[in-house]
């Protein structure tokens, strides 16, 4: 529901309703972090940077890298998929693009874990808990970063569009 500014008072609330959540927007922020995290997974394992050099047990100093790598470049793809989900919806509160971002980063999390866990022995090994030390820290890490990244991504995308609203209305006034 769209905030509604009163002469002589403040905005009225209005309580996140289920039917208010745009489902498609979700689904392209979804993807837009699956799509953005799968680029960067390419291009690290093009410069030798992939999440494989923290289970090899190679020099330490590459395992740091990879971590870093890995940890940067994920937390920033949730924080995409959050903007999408937002940005896409058309969305006038802060709840709103908080909630938007939320679930868009739960649909993409039970994306990653139903692929890993059918298709990569190591990543089941992780969710397991038999997997390497380093890497189920990364998992761990990535997963809670990326739900405040995808929240702030979320705001961010929500308030990207009150400045372009406020724009496009000082347009239509002047």
């Amino acid at each position: 529901m769209a905030l509604e500014i009163l002469k002589d008072g403040p905005l009225k609330r209005q309580p996140i309703r289920l039917s208010s959540m745009s489902w498609s927007a979700i689904l392209a922020g979804s993807v837009a972090t699956l799509g953005v995290g799968l680029m960067f997974m390419l291009l690290g394992n093009a410069l030798g940077l992939s999440v494989g050099n923290l289970i090899r047990g190679s020099s330490s100093v590459s395992q740091v890298f990879c971590w870093i790598y890995g940890f940067v470049t994920l937390s920033f793809s949730f924080l995409v998929g959050g903007y999408f989900a937002s940005r896409m919806a058309g969305l006038d509160s802060r709840k709103s693009g908080i909630a938007h971002g939320l679930v868009s980063w739960a649909f993409s999390g039970v994306f990653i874990v139903v692929m890993g866990l059918n298709y990569s022995a190591v990543f089941t090994s992780i969710m397991n808990g038999t997997g390497p030390a380093d890497a189920t820290w990364l998992v761990c890490s990535v997963s809670l970063i990326g739900a405040v990244m995808s929240v702030l991504g979320g705001i961010a995308g929500r308030a990207s569009r009150e400045k372009i609203s406020e724009t496009e209305e000082y347009r239509e006034v002047a």
